[in-house]
């Protein structure tokens, strides 16, 4: 099937050993990032132009039938394709800090006064908000023990954590559930296996990809407003309660690249470090030394609402993540860059 889709695999000693992406080329030129007169726009999507390089980006998020050439070759035992020293402490012992930040956040909320408003805003799942709401209400005690529970259950990483999930593990479907040091290890071992250079965008090449060139880009990855038939957001007419098979929308590709799933599905990770200020951070990343660093993450998610999922919104996470709406595009999954 992925050979329909335009994958190529890549045979060694009679076996295949990867996918090879379809990639599609953005344009060098001139591009206009941010919002204007967006009721819904956040304070951090600034409004300016920038001259960006031709690059060429993958035509679908990573899906799982990629990965598991990752997982079948070794990828989470050979510790050269995990550079930096908080990468290979991740893949020896794991870490739930990110998921420990986020609880955090949520207490936060509760003792604001604010959890109800931030839960109805939301697009969690009823038993997901209770959950929420009966941990955020525990006292100090109970609190700081559930804390603990979290971190001695961390362990090394041998795979995404919702690998064995069901509801997320079509061959088609992307890759969900990773973090960004697996994602950099996995661009890692495919830039190995093929000899070529596979990565990841940073936040501005995944704008320019998701929005066309010129002085009015699109508010999403496709022309006009919201059909039922272009996307997966929780939006009632498009909503579908889980990841999309990759090529399913072929009425949400970019008009200009033919990109799927640039609008919602599954969140997809960059290299850059979230800065609320320009100038947004564009160095390249091929390995990580500090964890704490959130990064930027675009594009909007099955159970995420309209809003989020315009290609101006700019969400964040820490690098050890491992939500069932985190992905990757490749640049050139998340979504792979081919420099």
């Amino acid at each position: 099937m992925l050979e329909v889709l335009g994958y190529q695999a890549l045979p060694r000693n009679g076996r295949r050993i990867a996918w090879l992406p379809p990639v599609e080329t953005i344009p060098s030129g001139e591009y206009t990032f941010g919002s204007q007169d967006d009721p819904e726009a956040h304070s951090d999507e600034h409004r300016f132009n920038q001259r960006l390089a031709a690059f060429a980006l993958g035509r679908f998020p990573v899906t799982n039938a990629e990965w598991g050439c990752f997982i079948k070759v070794g990828g989470y035992e050979e510790p050269r394709w995990w550079r930096g020293e908080a990468s290979r402490r991740y893949r020896e012992e794991g870490s739930m800090e990110g998921q420990i930040n986020t609880w955090e956040w949520w207490r936060d909320q509760a003792r604001a006064g604010k959890l109800e408003q931030k839960l109805a805003t939301s697009s969690m799942e009823p038993d997901t908000q209770d959950l929420i709401r009966s941990k955020t209400g525990l006292d100090d005690a109970g609190w700081q023990a559930y804390i603990d529970s979290l971190r001695a259950s961390s362990q090394a990483v041998k795979q995404p954590a919702f690998w064995k999930t069901a509801r997320y593990g079509g061959a088609l479907q992307p890759v969900v559930g990773i973090s960004l040091f697996e994602v950099l290890a996995y661009c890692q071992w495919l830039s190995e296996v093929t000899g070529e250079a596979y990565g990841l965008p940073n936040e501005l090449q995944w704008e320019a990809a998701a929005r066309g060139p010129g002085p009015t880009p699109r508010r999403y990855a496709f022309e006009g407003e919201l059909p039922t038939d272009v996307c997966n957001i929780a939006e009632p007419r498009c909503f579908t309660g889980a990841p999309t098979p990759v090529g399913l929308y072929a009425k949400g590709r970019t008009p200009d690249t033919a990109l799927y799933d640039m609008t919602g599905s599954v969140w997809e990770w960059t290299t850059s470090a979230w800065r609320e200020e320009l100038p947004y951070d564009l160095e390249p990343l091929s390995g990580l030394e500090e964890a704490s660093v959130r990064r930027v993450v675009r594009g909007g998610a099955w159970n995420n609402n309209p809003r989020n999922a315009r290609a101006a919104y700019r969400n964040h996470t820490s690098c050890d993540q491992e939500y069932p709406i985190q992905a990757m595009h490749l640049f050139a999954d998340s979504r792979v860059v081919k420099t």
